[in-house]
């Protein structure tokens, strides 16, 4: 998706989206919060992403970003698609990194929840 070989970067992406989605207690209890008192997210900023694994998203989009500007090949894929929000939006690489991530956690969040519940119609389906 990001253009970078995928056996490249595999186990510390497998790491890092682990230190993200495991024993994240403070957004479980943030998200409590938000949904009983929806004006706390007004008062409160929590930051959810540990700085490690920040650090590593960001490094692994800049990767992402050198190698495409550096590509003379143009796909019509993501990159392309944040390249084309770059010119027309006047964005800077801190917002492309946003971005990217906002996808990719979106997506991961997105899989999980789709991934659960057809495991729960096949279970309904295979279980007298």
């Amino acid at each position: 998706m990001l253009g970078i070989s995928e056996k490249t970067y595999v186990d510390q992406i497998t790491k890092n989206i682990k230190m993200l989605s495991e024993n994240n207690n403070v957004f479980i209890l943030y998200t409590i919060m938000a949904g009983v008192l929806p004006k706390i997210i007004n008062i409160f900023k929590v930051k959810f992403i540990p700085n490690k694994c920040e650090d590593f998203f960001k490094k692994l989009i800049q990767e992402a970003l050198r190698i495409y500007l550096e590509s003379s090949t143009k796909r019509r894929d993501f990159m392309d698609h944040l390249m084309t929000l770059k010119k027309s939006h006047n964005l800077n690489e801190e917002n492309l990194i946003s971005h990217t991530m906002t996808f990719l956690i979106d997506g991961l969040d997105t899989s999980a929840t789709v991934i659960s519940h057809c495991l729960f119609l096949v279970r309904d389906i295979f279980t007298p």
